[in-house]
């Protein structure tokens, strides 16, 4: 049942592929026991090192040395977002696996990790040495390839506390996805939040200037007149605040206006 289904998805994914990489596949050493077990595993990723143009026909040490390249040359581009920069990142990862690469067991850190067990009395296996150490790498190579935007202010933010004995950095691929994701969140909500301040301020601008528009009339300031009394400053009850009346040597209105006149039934 179980080998009927492997079958029949090594078939369906052997269909999808074009006449030239059937023939680039065919020419691989390990094509026959791919098809006979039909190791779909296998076959994706042969198709995989294909498709990144790493062919047997090329010398091994030629191979591998553009597949090292194309890992460390690596960088998220300015549109590409998290999730397709850490799909890139494991595919070129994957090929320098298949080839059996251990760029990523670095004899000084596994010496480092090493000496630090001896200080803190912990046992880890060399195999769990070596694991950690390759965890840890790959999780700074992600951060340092992402975007010069993103890369600095994490790596600040790790290295600033590691100078207070506080280690913070990713053990993990994924961990340093997560910070990835995190920052790109914070970011996101810093904008929005700066978005929505500035059309918050400028609304109140808006504001500011209608109720400016609907309370000033050519130069002029409203009157305020007291109660039951009739609106001394001209017939628009309004007032002139450049205007000194020589009547009653206030400012605001013309003599021909004058509160005064009006509150006391004068006339000029």
């Amino acid at each position: 049942m179980l080998q009927g289904t492997l079958r029949a998805l090594y078939n369906v994914v052997w269909g999808q592929t074009s006449d030239l990489l059937r023939s680039q596949l065919q020419e691989f050493t390990n094509f026959d026991k791919i098809e006979d077990e039909a190791d779909v595993t296998e076959l994706l990723k042969e198709i995989k090192k294909s498709c990144h143009e790493i062919e047997n026909k090329v010398n091994l040490y030629d191979s591998i040395d553009k597949a090292q390249r194309q890992f460390f040359v690596c960088r998220q581009a300015p549109e590409e977002n998290n999730a397709a920069h850490l799909k890139r990142f494991k595919t070129y990862m994957e090929i320098l696996d298949h080839y059996g690469v251990t760029m990523f067991e670095d004899e000084l850190l596994i010496k480092h990790e090493k000496e630090k067990d001896s200080k803190t009395k912990s046992v880890r296996t060399d195999e769990n040495i070596k694991k950690d150490v390759r965890n840890k790498k790959l999780a700074i190579c992600f951060i340092r390839r992402a975007s010069l935007k993103v890369s600095s202010p994490i790596l600040d933010m790790l290295r600033d506390p590691f100078l207070m004995n506080q280690y913070l950095y990713p053990k993990k691929l994924e961990e340093a996805y997560a910070l990835l994701q995190n920052h790109s969140s914070s970011k996101k909500k810093k904008a929005t939040k700066l978005s929505n301040k500035n059309r918050g301020a400028q609304d109140r601008q808006q504001a500011r200037q209608n109720e400016n528009r609907n309370s000033t009339i050519t130069d002029q300031s409203f009157y305020q007149k007291p109660d039951g009394e009739k609106a001394a400053a001209g017939a628009d009850g309004s007032t002139n605040p450049k205007v000194k009346c020589y009547k009653c040597n206030k400012w605001g209105n013309y003599a021909l206006n004058c509160p005064s006149t009006a509150n006391n039934g004068e006339q000029h």
